[in-house]
């Protein structure tokens, strides 16, 4: 009797299941397998990349303004997006200030600088 009951369950379900597959008029279309994204979206990869040139201009920016006599002890924030770097913070002069922005304009990979930088009062 078990087996009776067990060999019908199979043999619905193989009925039920072999229906499965076919196009029926009313169905939708399936959904391809791969959707693709719009052209305007810039792979993972190139997004990485670009992130990684910004991380890598700014450690190369810091690294000359500390290697640049009269700029090494001061506080002079770099922040970069898209080879744009930004210099933020104070200086005392400036010649100062200009000799910053020169730094940062030489280093490869620098497409532009905004200097921020301000003038401290002395005292």
């Amino acid at each position: 009797m078990k087996y009776a009951y067990a060999f019908g369950a199979v043999t619905i379900s193989a009925l039920l299941l072999s229906g499965c597959g076919r196009d029926k008029p009313d169905a939708a279309p399936p959904a391809p397998a791969v959707q693709t994204l719009p052209a305007e979206t810039p792979p993972i990869a190139e997004q990485a990349g670009a992130l990684l040139d910004d991380v890598s201009v700014t450690a190369k920016v810091k690294s000359a303004l500390i290697a640049e006599p009269g700029l090494s002890g001061l506080a002079i924030d770099v922040d970069t997006a898209q080879n744009v770097v930004t210099l933020n913070g104070s200086v005392s002069s400036d010649d100062l200030r200009a000799q910053a922005e020169r730094v940062a304009r030489g280093v490869e990979g620098v497409k532009d600088v905004r200097n921020n930088l301000e003038l401290k009062q002395p005292g």
